[in-house]
């Protein structure tokens, strides 16, 4: 499960940068937005998918961002798959949008659910023994894993 969480966090986190990156080089994510007659929310959009991909990277280490931001970019995605369905766009024109929005509902719901993965680090900014460590959020105990799942803190 860890590695599954990380993989989809790297990949939502890796386009919505480089969606977010495209608005501000590009002119058709500009005439997208003016197509939608949304023309003013273009770029609050694109700062939202960027602190969106930012907050995953985040989240790595810490839940709450994980969550806030995961589930942030799932409602941003509704909202877009909401346009394109007033607009009249094919499925296939959506399609991007609902894998996203998917994508990012699975990781708010194994993060919610079974925790998520952390590196500790030392003071120095290396890892700690080489092990991962795992917060639950819903029992709220930190877990060093090794083969075997210790309790080091309530």
């Amino acid at each position: 499960m860890k590695i599954l969480l990380f993989v989809l966090i790297i990949i939502s986190s890796i386009s919505f940068l480089s969606y977010g990156i495209t608005h501000f080089t590009s002119s058709q994510m500009k005439d997208e937005f003016k197509r939608f007659g949304l023309e003013k929310f273009g770029t609050i959009t694109a700062i939202l998918e960027l602190l969106g991909a930012v907050g995953l990277l985040v989240g790595l280490r810490y839940n709450v961002v994980l969550l806030v931001s995961s589930g942030g970019l799932s409602l941003l995605m509704l909202l877009g798959i909401i346009v394109r369905i007033k607009v009249n766009d094919r499925f296939w024109v959506l399609l991007p949008a609902l894998i996203f929005m998917l994508l990012n509902l699975l990781i708010f719901y194994i993060t919610l659910n079974f925790g998520t993965v952390i590196l500790k680090l030392d003071d120095s900014g290396s890892l700690l023994n080489g092990q991962s460590v795992t917060y639950g959020p819903v029992s709220g105990k930190l877990v060093i894993s090794t083969y075997a799942f210790k309790k080091i803190r309530n």
